[in-house]
């Protein structure tokens, strides 16, 4: 009985906690990416055999989103999209099938481009999205550290999608 008390107290407490109005800007940012992302399914847009595939879906009633990222065939990350409720701001927590994970927050947002940074595994890197089409999207690193020094960039990628 009391463990059933206990349980009632805190899902009454995290309900509470649920209803807060969240930050209108992140909220729009949200929307306006996940709008954009979801969908069909993302690939590179490189000559020869499809290496990576991105699927994302709406969660939650739109409160957050889901992307999925398989490489080669196999399941590689998954993010989840939303307004972190401490800070207010639009961010992906990345889960890696190698067990890594990471967090991204977006810094600058419009309708059709996107600034986050990202940290975790002694690195930090800032990368920005830019909607070319309604089917097409350019990924940018704009800068990348680990441990302290300055990583070489890799070239943008052009992703493109695949409606169902």
């Amino acid at each position: 009985m009391f463990h059933a008390l206990v349980l009632a107290v805190l899902v009454s407490a995290v309900q509470e906690e649920d209803t807060a109005a969240p930050n209108v800007d992140a909220q729009k940012a949200l929307h306006t990416i996940g709008d954009a992302m979801v969908g069909g399914v993302w690939t590179e847009k490189t000559p020869g055999e499809v290496t990576s595939e991105m699927r994302c879906k709406w969660l939650m009633g739109k409160r957050f989103f889901q992307m999925s990222v398989d490489v080669q065939g196999k399941p590689s990350s998954h993010a989840i999209i939303g307004v972190d409720p401490d800070t207010q701001k639009l961010t992906w927590w990345w889960f890696f099938a190698g067990g890594g994970v990471l967090k991204s927050v977006v810094v600058a947002a419009s309708d059709k481009q996107w600034t986050f940074i990202t940290t975790g595994a002694g690195g930090e890197a800032e990368t920005r999205h830019t909607l070319i089409s309604e089917d097409e999207m350019k990924t940018e690193r704009l800068r990348f550290v680990r441990n302290g020094e300055n990583q070489s960039l890799r070239p943008p990628i052009v992703l493109v999608r695949k409606r169902d």
